[in-house]
């Protein structure tokens, strides 16, 4: 990267990287094209099978530089500009054909598919973060917006109640494992690496193609009622299930099982039109 004299800049885009596909996306992330390297996991921002990773270099020979290796069961490959002996991009020799996994689904839906796909889950976030910041239920807070479609939350402590940060980060580990008890659906906890009392916050992410609105208003009442839970409650509060009522007002949720989501996934795969097509020898955009 010439603005920073020579130095290669790298941006590990794992999770947002294909966010890139959409306009909302490009503005959040900023200027990729300005990295000497990018990773992108396309099995997170994708919804593709795991152990699926991409780099993105600017330039290939210093992926050739750093990982050329000779020895004496191997014949010295022969690499010019028009073909490359992909052993001598990375540290592996032997491996699988990964790409396929990517290339297929994306050959068969096209870009425009998944673009579709990645705009629904940042809207999925930004409503549940609305829904969680204008809920009512007091203590519960937004701590950093969703930018693409992952966001934290916390219980903080009410207005003249005090708590130490170890017995804030235990209210809120209550809080996540309030939430995890009604089974349906799954948050983590975030905190910065320098761990300081007090930081801790739920993380919701929605990067699975799966995810709905249906599922994300079946996640947020378990939220709100749960934070209406195990919060400390003043006498003169509003409840937060009757704020969470209030937002929420359709709750007759209906979750498929774990065996129907991919019978229903493979009967759509079955019915794709490009089967007939490879079958017939039609061609197929």
């Amino acid at each position: 990267c010439a603005k920073y004299g020579g130095i290669s800049l790298h941006v590990d885009a794992a999770y947002g990287g294909a966010y890139a596909l959409t306009e909302k996306g490009r503005d959040s992330i900023g200027p990729l094209h300005l990295a000497d390297s990018v990773v992108v996991d396309p099995h997170k921002g994708l919804f593709m099978p795991y152990g699926l990773g991409a780099l993105l270099v600017r330039d290939q020979t210093k992926l050739l530089r750093a990982n050329n290796v000779d020895g004496a069961c191997m014949q010295p490959p022969k690499d010019t500009a028009e073909s490359v002996d992909i052993m001598n991009l990375s540290p592996e020799l032997t491996r699988d054909f990964r790409g396929l996994r990517m290339w297929l689904p994306l050959k068969m839906l096209g870009t425009s598919t998944f673009r579709g796909a990645l705009t629904d889950k940042m809207s999925l976030a930004s409503m549940a973060a609305q829904v969680i910041r204008e809920s009512g239920v007091p203590g519960l807070r937004v701590m950093v917006p969703p930018e693409l479609s992952i966001f934290t939350f916390k219980l903080e402590a009410p207005p003249g109640t005090a708590l130490t940060g170890e017995e804030l980060d235990t209210l809120n580990i209550h809080f996540l494992d309030e939430i995890h008890q009604r089974g349906n659906v799954l948050l983590s906890v975030f905190r910065s690496i320098s761990n300081v009392p007090g930081e801790l916050s739920l993380r919701m992410a929605i990067n699975s193609h799966r995810t709905d609105e249906r599922s994300v208003r079946a996640a947020l009442h378990d939220i709100l009622s749960a934070a209406d839970l195990v919060r400390p409650k003043a006498p003169t509060e509003q409840s937060g299930v009757a704020a969470a009522n209030k937002v929420l007002p359709n709750r007759s949720i209906s979750i498929d099982t774990a065996l129907e989501d991919p019978i229903s996934d493979y009967r759509r795969l079955a019915n794709l039109p490009i089967w007939s097509d490879l079958l017939l020898g039609h061609g197929s955009d």
